[in-house]
């Protein structure tokens, strides 16, 4: 099993123990990592097919993982749904909950695939520790699990001199730009529309697209929660667009822990 979302910003492997909390169980796994891309250092570790930690995932909403002296907070929702369907792709799993199931394999062929929830973006939020600077930083995102395919990112850290939160939306910045070239980040719903002065984030240091700060009482934190959904475009490029229904909690949480920071007053 591979955590994303505990990944170490480190360019050397690690290894060691690494301890899941759900609720008030806590669960204690040797984990070795592998280098992904811009994500860092990502632990892996290796569950048995009868581990009780699957069951406790699937019946927890959020779990919190730490490991290298880092702790994240990784949410669960649609866990239970995903491991049903690795269950029923997965060979080892399938002689174990199905010996006796002599129409498993007709429901197997009618179920929908097991990658599907993989195609689904959700919005995510984790806290973690940066290894160059000390500080602890959290991520509201907005992409698809355990990969780095996101069309919105915010970040915050402390203890920080800036007080601001880093945003970047992944939408169309057109061919060839040149990093830190001035723009503006357009952000429509409904009637109500913003436009945040930014700068193009061509890949270098961050994701590609729109990059802009707000603080924690800014109005897009109030379209982020809203219904419907909000887009996203660089003045005179492509909308994109992102679900805004149901993220009071999740927003709601990320805001509180940026201004619970320093300097987030």
């Amino acid at each position: 099993m591979s955590l994303f979302w505990a990944a170490v910003d480190s360019d050397e492997p690690l290894d060691g123990p690494l301890r899941i909390r759900v609720a008030d169980q806590t669960f204690e796994r040797k984990a070795i990592t592998t280098l992904v891309g811009m994500l860092g250092q990502v632990p892996q570790l290796e569950i048995a097919p009868e581990d009780a930690l699957l069951d406790v995932m699937s019946d927890g909403t959020s779990m919190t993982v730490r490991f290298s002296d880092l702790e994240t907070t990784i949410g669960l929702n649609g866990f239970a749904t995903a491991l049903e369907k690795f269950d029923r792709a997965c060979s080892l799993r399938t002689r174990l909950s199905h010996t006796n199931d002599a129409g498993y394999l007709d429901h197997l062929k009618d179920s929908p695939s097991p990658y599907a929830i993989i195609d689904q973006n959700v919005w995510l939020l984790s806290e973690s520790m940066d290894m160059d600077t000390g500080n602890s930083v959290a991520r509201l995102s907005y992409g698809k699990p355990e990969t780095d395919a996101i069309a919105f990112q915010a970040l915050c850290s402390s203890p920080d001199s800036n007080p601001l939160i880093t945003i970047v939306a992944l939408v169309a910045i057109g061919d060839a730009p040149e990093e830190g070239e001035s723009t503006e980040l357009v952000v429509i719903q409904d009637d109500a529309e913003l436009r945040l002065p930014g700068q193009i984030s061509s890949g270098l240091n961050t994701y590609p697209g729109v990059l802009t700060t707000v603080d924690h009482r800014h109005a897009l934190w109030e379209l982020l929660q809203g219904q419907g959904s909000v887009s996203f475009r660089r003045a005179g490029g492509k909308s994109l667009s992102i679900p805004s229904s149901g993220t009071n909690s999740v927003v709601g949480r990320f805001l509180r822990r940026c201004s619970r920071y320093p300097n987030q007053t």
